[in-house]
């Protein structure tokens, strides 16, 4: 059967579970992206960064206060977007070279943006059951994922306990299945994705 490759960029952190959905990562050896919120970031937040990072995992930017890019000038979506990245770098000597729209929401402003700091955009690949919702199941999480993955996909899920409780039903999956899941910058790299795209949302390689 043929190797077959995904990311999971896991939007919201840092907050709980996310040392939990990292744990679990380590142990099944697949990784994974966390599209951090500037404002979460602090000396409590910390560790868990730290640990992500030092463990292989991919950091990417989700705005320095979720707010909707498109609403902002271009300098207020640069502070948003860059304001993240800075404060990681400061705290932990890592660079962010990714990025992923609050809502997913992005138009040519954020794209002009994007590409003036070589700030690839991730986007949404496949549609999954809306687990940032609080009603919605782990069991349903696990359903609509493994009902629509497929290979080079790009994946939006959420820091959440529902959709860490799903991890173990989808790894089961991807496993029989043969496939890995990969951080963002891994995936471009098996891909040959050379350059990446940076005026538009990358859903899928």
């Amino acid at each position: 059967m043929n190797k077959k490759y995904a990311c999971i960029v896991f939007d919201d952190g840092p907050r709980e579970p996310m040392l939990e959905m990292i744990n679990k990562f380590i142990k099944n050896e697949f990784r994974c992206g966390f599209a951090i919120i500037g404002k979460k970031i602090s000396d409590q937040t910390e560790a868990v960064l730290k640990y992500a990072v030092e463990n292989g995992f991919e950091l990417v930017s989700h705005g320095q206060n979720h707010i909707g890019l498109p609403e902002l000038s271009k300098a207020e979506i640069e502070l948003e977007l860059l304001s993240p990245i800075n404060e990681i770098e400061r705290r932990l000597g890592y660079k962010i070279t990714s990025a992923r729209a609050p809502y997913l929401w992005a138009d040519e402003s954020v794209f002009t943006v994007c590409g003036e700091h070589s700030l690839p955009l991730l986007g949404q690949g496949i549609t999954v059951a809306h687990d940032w919702e609080d009603a919605v199941t782990a069991k349903e999480i696990s359903d609509s994922f493994i009902k629509n993955i497929y290979d080079g996909a790009i994946i939006t899920l959420h820091v959440k306990y529902s959709t860490c409780e799903a991890l173990d039903e989808i790894f089961a999956f991807l496993k029989a299945e043969n496939f890995e899941l990969l951080t963002p910058t891994d995936l471009f790299k098996v891909k040959n994705v050379n350059p990446i795209p940076l005026d538009r949302q990358i859903t899928r390689v």
